[in-house]
């Protein structure tokens, strides 16, 4: 009788923990914890002269961003990934209607084109959210700043 009653009590305990544990999952937000972006170039790449910063920013400020120097070379018809920095704690809801914005700072003429342009965020918790753009191309002359900016909608990958 002892056996039961405590294999029937483990069962019921082991159960109720498993509730208490995904009502505690479900209740959780997801907080950013670092993201990267991805840029397939097309016939010209980004040149070790030229500078740019990619910004991620809703109406609360900044969360990510990253400058990126003028050493780092983004090479016609490949892939390049440079990690952003995590400016500031978001959570995933907040991302909804966020803006990236893509500047290149360059010293004299650029032309950069990218073929396909991918956020991914990634968050403390659960799975991570992608947002892709393409083709546009980055264009400055006298070495002014150029800049596109994109929407995160909610259809994220």
């Amino acid at each position: 009788m002892i056996s039961r009653v405590t294999a029937a009590t483990f069962a019921g305990l082991f159960a109720a923990l498993l509730l208490v544990g995904a009502a505690h999952s479900q209740g959780q937000q997801q907080v950013v914890k670092n993201a990267s972006v991805q840029f397939s170039t097309g016939d010209e790449g980004k040149d070790n002269t030229t500078a740019f910063t990619v910004t991620v920013a809703n109406a609360g400020g900044k969360l990510l961003e990253r400058v990126f120097d003028d050493r780092r070379k983004a090479q016609p018809g490949t892939i390049s990934t440079f990690w952003l920095n995590r400016t500031r704690a978001e959570t995933a809801d907040r991302l909804k209607g966020s803006h990236i914005t893509i500047t290149i700072l360059p010293k004299g003429e650029e032309r950069w084109t990218i073929n396909d342009a991918r956020l991914k965020v990634n968050f403390m918790t659960g799975p991570s959210r992608s947002w892709h753009w393409g083709p546009f191309t980055l264009q400055s002359s006298a070495g002014k700043p150029a800049s596109v900016e994109f929407v995160l909608e909610d259809d994220g990958l």
